[in-house]
């Protein structure tokens, strides 16, 4: 537990290589533990002060996070030692989800992202739009033309065949699949990010 800490916790995120690496959201605070949260340590450099509403590590051997807030998208290269905003290209979000799919890591056959890249996917909770990012999370873009506004999501675990699930305000729930989401993302962005794209 977090001893001698008052805190409010927004959001949970369990590394997807580490299961011993569990990250806290707080008020413009991150605490991670390395032993399963028998102890904890805490990160807040270059955050704001408003809630961790969404956290994701990054499958691989990395040490990047991101981190969703109601300004924005902030991300740490260094283990959460600082951070510093990657959402500027996308304006103001309120991000509520964001989740990580690491596409064509060893042994997969994936024919669109480069080996080891993690494209993210998150919502923003003023437009309902899907934000993304296919290069772990350093540059962003959004996607507005989504006949219902997004409030979830879920990836199925294989990232080459599997399906993502969105949550929507009034509409239901829908899915499709990965590879045609990843065939959009890579006919709209082959031309300008062609070191992305195999």
């Amino acid at each position: 537990t977090m001893e001698g800490e008052e805190m409010s916790v927004f959001s949970i995120a369990v590394c997807p290589y580490n299961s011993n690496r569990i990250l806290a959201g707080g008020m413009g605070k991150i605490w991670w533990s390395e032993d399963r949260g028998y102890t904890w340590n805490h990160s807040q450099r270059g955050l704001p002060n408003v809630p961790i509403q969404s956290m994701v590590c990054m499958g691989g051997r990395t040490n990047q996070w991101l981190v969703g807030t109601r300004l924005g998208i902030y991300i740490s290269k260094n283990s959460g030692g600082h951070w510093a905003r990657t959402s500027e290209s996308i304006g103001a979000a309120d991000v509520t989800v964001m989740i990580s799919i690491l596409m064509n890591p060893s042994g997969s056959r994936s024919r669109y992202l480069t080996r080891g890249k993690n494209c993210i996917l998150a919502t923003d909770a003023h437009s309902g739009d899907l934000l993304y990012s296919f290069d772990s999370g350093t540059t962003w873009y959004r996607y507005s033309d989504w006949k219902c506004r997004l409030w979830s999501l879920w990836a199925g675990p294989n990232p080459t065949d599997g399906v993502l699930l969105g949550g929507t305000s009034s509409d239901g729930l829908f899915s499709v699949k990965i590879s045609d989401l990843f065939s959009f993302f890579k006919l709209r962005h082959q031309a300008e990010n062609p070191d992305v794209w195999e």
